[in-house]
């Protein structure tokens, strides 16, 4: 009985779990079951169970490694929309400056282009990070 019990404790150890990625994952696929009540598709009831079983995949993983990558994926992907939605437009229509976010505080800095690799101070926090330009 102690071998079953120590096996236990190292299956959960060895899994990967929850990360940002997951709760998205989680939290389209229980969207889509609401929607799922309102209107009954066969395809939409397909698309759920594959979400639920790549969700469940991910949480049962014991490839860390790659789970992180895909979690690393999904953060720049959403760093990049809310980067649209505060700022990144206008980053896009101003050809002589370049637009980083301050890695301690998220403040969006903007320097000048074609400078070569400079420090950056940041307004807000007073931090110094260096980027080429």
């Amino acid at each position: 009985m102690k071998k079953f019990g120590d096996g236990g404790n190292r299956f959960g150890n060895d899994i990967y779990g929850v990360d940002e990625l997951e709760h998205f994952i989680l939290s389209a696929s229980f969207i889509m079951v609401l929607i799922s009540v309102f209107i009954r598709s066969y395809v939409l009831s397909v698309i759920i169970a594959v979400v639920l079983v790549y969700g469940i995949f991910r949480i049962f993983s014991r490839n860390h490694e790659a789970r992180q990558t895909e979690n690393a994926k999904y953060l720049e992907f959403c760093d990049r929309v809310k980067s649209v939605f505060h700022g990144g437009a206008k980053a896009a229509e101003d050809e002589e400056h370049v637009y980083f976010r301050c890695p301690h505080c998220h403040q969006l800095v903007r320097v000048p282009k074609g400078k070569g690799r400079i420090s950056i101070h940041c307004p807000k926090c007073h931090t110094d990070f260096e980027r080429r330009t």
